[in-house]
């Protein structure tokens, strides 16, 4: 779907939600308007292989076999289903993330935190930065945003984290998934000075957090 919102969006027109949508288990109902949209073309463009390689994207998306191209149109027809007003579904996300937060992220006392799997992205910074990485993927975790921020007034479970071809409509995305992860973040808590005679930059340490 990414790929295919990519290349439909010439004008830009939903790029400042592609973020949201794809790593925000909360979404706003425009965010949910845009994959509806997008699934009901998918959906649309699906019939057999051979439909689907002089569609719109079939020069560019290869599909494998057909069974692949079939889960896939299932998993699109549950997005364009999908509602903003089950509480089943938003109670069940509440309370597999809390859990998650309980099980992993909360420490038993200050002195034995669990150091963050988003520490890796400190790099050799990371056993100084560890709370740093924990204070983020907590945030993430306990909001089900990245940024604070962005919670919507009134959050929607992302159909892209409610349904899947191997477990259903059950949350089971992996306790150390977080976005932040796919950045080096090292140069976020560093500051680059003039080095030495043969000119190479020296690191820095600063203790700000990411903001």
């Amino acid at each position: 779907m990414l790929l295919t919102l990519l290349l439909d969006d010439c004008n830009g027109d939903v790029h400042s939600k592609l973020w949201n949508i794809f790593h925000d288990f909360y979404i706003d109902s425009t965010s949910l308007g845009i994959i509806r949209n997008q699934s009901a073309k998918l959906v649309g463009l699906f019939d057999t292989m051979v439909t689907w390689a002089n569609g719109s994207y079939g020069d560019i998306l290869h599909m494998v076999n057909t069974e692949s191209l079939q889960k896939l149109h299932d998993i699109w027809l549950k997005y364009v289903n999908s509602s903003d007003a089950k509480d089943s579904i938003r109670q069940q996300f509440r309370k597999a993330t809390r859990k998650v937060v309980h099980d992993h992220y909360t420490p038993a006392d200050d002195k034995h935190e669990a150091v963050a799997p988003l520490s890796w992205s400190f790099g050799m910074l990371a056993m100084g930065l560890y709370h740093v990485a924990n204070h983020h993927i907590r945030q993430f975790w306990s909001t089900g945003v990245v940024d604070s921020k962005d919670l919507p007034t009134n959050p929607i479970c992302n159909p892209l984290f409610v349904y899947t071809s191997i477990a259903g409509d059950k949350f089971v995305v992996n306790y150390s998934t977080t976005p932040l992860a796919i950045f080096h973040l090292a140069t976020a808590v560093t500051e680059l000075e003039t080095g030495d005679r043969l000119g190479r930059p020296s690191i820095v340490r600063t203790n700000e957090a990411i903001e």
